[in-house]
């Protein structure tokens, strides 16, 4: 779908924020995004059903580097899964995002626009060509740059913690339950 089109009634910043509350709502332990990365001769299948409903179903990558220098740098990303979606399910998936919120490891206590600078700096420093996306064997251009039409700041929202959250998966001490706090996201994303 266009970047600038409405599916389903939402805009992509709209989506964007809904797919971090999935993120964010789904136990580490049944979410594909923490399942391994393997090869593409031998994907790892997941349940992609978790923690999903409705016509759009979110897609994740990965926390961890698959590939790295001899210095430690992140040389790729790269993720291979398998898994079944129901026919007529659109698809989001953010190829890199980011987020800032007050909840925090240590907490933290920043202004509405120290949060949205925060995000949207991790975006401004991709490196020109480090990102691409193929759907359907088509090439998807226009992806990098602060002007890009795919770069969709999402609303404010707020999420509810589960056991096993994603927090606890990075060593955090975040409790289960609804987290008052309010995110700036800052994504490129594709649907």
């Amino acid at each position: 779908m266009p970047p600038q089109s409405h599916p389903h009634g939402a805009s992509y910043g709209q989506w964007a924020a809904r797919w971090w509350q999935w993120l964010c709502d789904t136990s580490v332990s049944i979410s594909p995004e923490f399942s391994a990365a393997r090869t593409p001769d031998a994907p790892v299948p997941v349940a992609c059903d978790a923690g999903q409903s409705g016509n759009v179903w979110f897609l994740g990558g990965t926390y961890l580097p698959t590939s790295t220098t001899s210095q430690g740098k992140v040389e790729e990303d790269n993720v291979y899964r398998t898994c079944a979606v129901p026919v007529a399910t659109f698809l989001f998936f953010p190829l890199v995002n980011d987020e800032f919120d007050n909840l925090g490891c240590p907490n933290a206590t920043w202004s509405a626009d120290q949060l949205k600078t925060a995000a949207a700096t991790e975006i401004d420093d991709i490196v020109a060509g480090a990102l691409s996306a193929t759907i359907d064997g088509a090439s998807v251009s226009g992806l990098f740059g602060p002007n890009t039409t795919y770069r969709a700041p999402s609303p404010w929202f707020s999420y509810t913690l589960p056991p096993n959250n994603v927090g606890q998966f990075f060593a955090c001490n975040f409790p289960a339950g609804t987290c008052r706090q309010r995110r700036a996201v800052v994504p490129t994303g594709s649907m």
